[in-house]
């Protein structure tokens, strides 16, 4: 499989990268489903019973599959932070420390956005990743990096691809009980995006509605995928969202 004649329209993004960045996660995917066993840790029988009798109305072996979904649903979620991490770091100006990780997952050295400055980030994949004493080591460790000659005069941001309430965001980010720090900030994915394409206001939701094309060119053109590139519902939960 390859890249598509004219590609995919992103001026923000190179083609290779993108294509490359969904390889990964693909192969990622296709590496959980093949190892996905419902029985790797103690399944509680009491839990399964319940859960088919009351929830999901399954039998035991349909419950097993959607036992085995799951599995193959947290490496999927693993799988979408390290791509979208990937592709920020494609993004003009962005350097991603990738998968084996740095001191922040991401940089961008030249001055970035209305504050101007050079930019570390973390990235996490929705509001809701980390409980309340993840949130505040983190911040800690923003503050910390931010008194180092290295750090002079940068922006410490917690990116969000999901952010808790749509249409953008740039606020000064501190988790409950502490202080408000102006050079720590909470962004949304598509604030990133916006600025990284020189001010597409939707650069994020072209990037998305790019993707069931390019999902077509790395494994095959399926029904099931061409499905996807067809049904507005998915851009709908996306509108919904970002």
């Amino acid at each position: 499989m390859s890249i598509r004649q004219g590609g995919y329209g992103l001026g923000f993004l190179n083609d290779q990268d993108l294509y490359d960045a969904v390889k990964g996660l693909v192969a990622r995917v296709d590496a959980a489903v093949n190892e996905a066993d419902p029985h790797k840790n103690v399944i509680d029988p009491f839990s399964a019973l319940f859960e088919s009798g009351l929830v999901v109305g399954l039998n035991s072996n349909e419950w097993l599959g959607v036992e085995r979904s799951r599995q193959v649903g947290k490496s999927l979620a693993n799988a979408i932070g390290d791509f979208h991490q990937e592709l920020i770091g494609k993004l003009p100006g962005w350097k991603s420390t990738g998968k084996s990780g740095g001191v922040v997952d991401l940089v961008h050295e030249a001055p970035f956005g209305e504050r101007a400055t050079p930019v570390m980030a973390e990235l996490k994949n929705k509001f809701n990743t980390m409980n309340s004493s993840s949130a505040e080591a983190l911040h800690s460790r923003f503050q910390d990096l931010l008194k180092l000659p290295l750090y002079k005069g940068y922006t410490a941001v917690l990116i969000e691809v999901i952010p808790r309430k749509k249409g953008g965001s740039d606020t000064p980010w501190a988790p409950s009980g502490r202080g408000v720090v102006e050079r720590i900030r909470r962004v949304d994915a598509a604030t990133i995006y916006k600025v990284s394409s020189g001010g597409q206001a939707d650069a994020f939701g072209a990037l998305f509605d790019a993707l069931p094309r390019v999902l077509q060119d790395v494994c095959g053109a399926s029904p099931d995928l061409l499905v996807l590139e067809q049904d507005p519902g998915f851009r709908r939960l996306f509108d919904k969202a970002i």
